[in-house]
């Protein structure tokens, strides 16, 4: 472990991966809020629920994400392409696919 690494269970993240996580972790975060916050609109709401803002939706997202892990991966070096390609490509399904059936509800 080099100077400016941290060790997470069995995972080692360096600087650099830190540096990282924050470039596209933040904007990730944002776009899945954005998303959850769409979902929540197209849904729930209908039910009676009040709406949520995005900031709110990000907040949901963080708790989420703190407390069920979002990946079962082999321990190792962290794939930033495939952990970027996920966070963009999950909400972007769940919002086409919720679009989809959103048209059957109308």
């Amino acid at each position: 472990m080099s100077a400016f690494s941290l060790k997470i269970g069995d995972e080692e993240a360096s600087f650099g991966d830190l540096l990282i996580l924050l470039a596209y972790g933040i904007p990730l975060m944002i776009w899945k809020g954005y998303a959850l916050s769409v979902l929540w609109a197209w849904f729930i709401m209908p039910f009676g629920a009040p709406a949520i803002s995005i900031a709110a939706a990000i907040g949901c997202v963080i708790v989420v994400h703190m407390f069920i892990p979002t990946s079962k991966r082999k321990v190792g070096r962290i794939d930033h392409g495939r952990v970027i390609a996920s966070a963009i490509g999950d909400p972007l399904f769940a919002l086409g696919f919720g679009w989809i059936v959103l048209q059957f509800m109308n």
